[in-house]
């Protein structure tokens, strides 16, 4: 590709990208901030259509209220009386749908005993007694509450929640079958003559109304709703959600828990903004803003959707996009300009750098005499090309001596795994398994397993100090040592006496002062019984059948290699049929995790009795797992691990 394009590419692209940054980075602030101000706006907004809508309440619960303060006033109204203030009632607000002056049993009777015979012999019995005035059909019409059903029933709270606690109240929303037959919520104000409570006085709003009304009223795009205490939608968008809906079977129909959200905050009388993403709805999403209605215990939430709400920001987001892709075709017109007029002398830096693609660390630039950047970048690039020869020649012959070092190493753990056993001794009485992983390419852990007699097992368990090369190598003396001197003498010697005799050899010449740790037994396969003799290594533990781990013994003797003149002692023990023999080296408890957690002694027993019933080669794989996975990535110290199982099972 032309130096031009890489030099348009190589301004223009982030030019772009920081332009596009910059953008979706002043979109996202000028969205948050006009959320922040749309939100502090529209809590506004239903503050005042609350308080528009309380007022309202206010006024119509207020007729009622003096209709029952005017009653309480007047001795010995008349039928037609009530019905004349019942009938202002309705008049008085386009709102009020009807009004009703109810009775507790008895309580008319007594009440009208000064009205003239006719109308105080039609409450017979001292029965109830509830004249209505509502807006028919044909125009304010009048019935009788009572001939249609029993007011004081449980159900009708409009009558039974004033009489009973003194107080005015608002209803939920319900429909007034036999009277009104319309949906209506219902204002009730107790009636009182001589202290005590006979009645109560009422005034009805129907909901179809409120809604038209509402709904006429509103702003373009904005939806009213309106919640009672129990959550119920005395006021909606569609008719047929009023008294029939609540925040929660809207939301479950959308699959909107947002909806749910709103109606939950607003039945405990909340204000504020949320905003609602139908998925049911292919709308963009709404934007709720709610306030409560004191008079009445209800809730008012106005919606409307977010991109009315935010038409001004996508307007001004269109804008800053026109300004910005201006800016960046000016500025790549320039870009373009220039390098057209600093191309010239840079080709033949093009050509010795596509000669350098190419693997020609000979090639220099030639003809570039200039003194400005581009000559200094000339003569820079033919001292980094001679360089650069300096350095693949140095990194050839490093990675050549790298690759020697590990193939010798290779080579070496290979030798290493040949001083391992191969194969173990196989019996009727025991099962033996060992395995082994180096720290390093090579370490100076190892193990043996081999018959000194017939019917007794031999087991080696060592571990050099330190890792690497140097313990690899000792650890291949002693092995040689150990191996030489039990062979040496034409008969088996006891693992003290072998011991002794490691030691004194290694300790001869041990200028560097290595040292090794040695657990070393001679097992009789016929009784299980265990003698060994050991120079500072961790015991071996006892596996038992029921899970239980012991230890076999202590340290007989100190380190091997470090004084010529130590002495080794013997002990014993005993393997149980069904029992495991489990020799390992200390890499296994000093395992380390990546937080410097070791994996100790107590981990490693629950570990073994947890594989209790495995055989030693499904033990040994078992282990190395479990400290690969809690290690990680990094091995500290060399693992090894032998296991001898006691079968049970008795040789000839």
């Amino acid at each position: 590709m032309p130096i031009l394009w890489k030099l348009i590419l190589a301004i223009g692209l982030p030019l772009v990208a920081l332009m596009t940054a910059a953008l979706g980075l002043g979109h996202v602030q000028l969205k948050a901030e006009a959320l922040r101000a749309t939100e502090e706006r529209v809590t506004e907004l239903a503050d005042r259509y609350a308080a528009e809508f309380n007022g309202a309440f206010m006024a119509i619960a207020q007729v009622a209220e003096s209709a029952a303060a005017y009653l309480e006033t007047d001795p010995n109204p008349t039928r037609a009386q009530l019905e004349a203030v019942l009938r202002r009632n309705v008049e008085a607000n386009p709102l009020i749908y009807g009004s009703c002056a109810a009775f507790l049993p008895g309580e008319a009777k007594a009440w009208l005993t000064g009205a003239p015979p006719g109308e105080a012999a039609a409450i017979s019995g001292g029965g109830l007694f509830g004249p209505y005035v509502y807006r028919g059909p044909a125009g304010l019409t009048a019935m009788q509450v009572e001939d249609a059903y029993d007011y004081t029933a449980p159900r009708w709270t409009w009558f039974g929640v004033p009489v009973r606690t003194g107080q005015a109240y608002w209803t939920e929303p319900f429909f007034d079958y036999g009277a009104g037959n319309v949906a209506m919520v219902t204002h009730s104000v107790p009636l009182r003559r001589g202290g005590r409570i006979v009645g109560v006085v009422t005034v009805d709003v129907r909901l179809e109304s409120l809604r038209q009304q509402m709904m006429a009223g509103r702003p373009k795009g904005m939806e009213f709703w309106v919640g009672s205490r129990e959550g119920a939608l005395v006021l909606a968008p569609v008719a047929g959600w009023i008294m029939n809906e609540t925040a929660e079977t809207l939301a479950e129909k959308w699959k909107c828990p947002e909806v749910a959200e709103l109606g939950r905050r607003m039945r405990a009388g909340e204000r504020g903004a949320a905003r609602i993403q139908m998925v049911t709805n292919e709308r963009e999403p709404m934007l709720a803003f709610f306030a409560p209605v004191p008079s009445t215990g209800w809730s008012l939430a106005g919606v409307v959707e977010e991109g009315q709400i935010m038409a001004p920001v996508y307007k001004a987001l269109r804008e800053r996009t026109a300004f910005g892709l201006a800016i960046m075709v000016a500025l790549l017109a320039v870009v373009i300009v220039m390098g057209s007029w600093i191309v010239r002398p840079t080709r033949r830096l093009a050509e010795a750098v596509g000669r350098l693609s190419a693997g020609d660390l000979d090639t220099h630039v030639e003809g570039v005499r200039a003194k400005d950047e581009i000559g200094r970048l000339a003569t820079a690039f033919n001292s980094m090309m001679g360089q650069l020869k300096n350095h693949v020649e140095a990194l050839e012959r490093e990675t050549a001596a790298r690759q020697a070092v590990e193939s010798e190493l290779k080579v070496a753990r290979s030798i290493q795994l040949s001083m391992l056993p191969r194969e173990f001794p196989v019996s009727p009485a025991f099962e033996v398994a060992g395995v082994n992983a180096p720290a390093a390419f090579i370490g100076g852990d190892f193990y043996d397993a081999y018959e000194s007699a017939p019917g007794v097992l031999t087991l080696v368990m060592a571990d050099v100090s330190g890792h690497g090369v140097s313990a690899a190598m000792f650890m291949a003396l002693a092995r040689t040592t150990l191996r030489s001197l039990a062979a040496d003498a034409g008969r088996a010697r006891d693992p003290a006496e072998l011991l002794t005799l490691t030691n004194a050899a290694l300790a001869r010449d041990n200028d560097a002062g290595f040292f090794v740790t040695i657990y070393l037994a001679q097992y009789v396969a016929a009784t299980g019984r265990l003698r060994y003799a050991n120079a500072g290594h961790p015991p071996p533990l006892v596996l038992g059948c029921d899970g239980r781990v012991r230890r076999m013994g202590e340290a007989t003797g100190t380190l091997l290699g470090v004084f010529p003149e130590s002495r080794y002692d013997e002990g014993e023990g005993e393997v149980k049929p069904g029992e495991r023999l489990v020799l390992y080296t200390d890499g296994i408890p000093e395992a380390r995790s990546p937080a410097h957690e070791f994996f100790g002694d107590e981990r490693f027993a629950g570990l073994l009795a947890g594989v209790r019933n495995d055989g030693p080669g499904a033990i040994c794989g078992r282990v190395l797992d479990e400290l690969e996975r809690f290690q990680g990535a990094v091995r500290h110290d060399d693992i090894t691990l032998m296991v001898l199982w006691n079968r049970g099972a008795q040789t000839n």
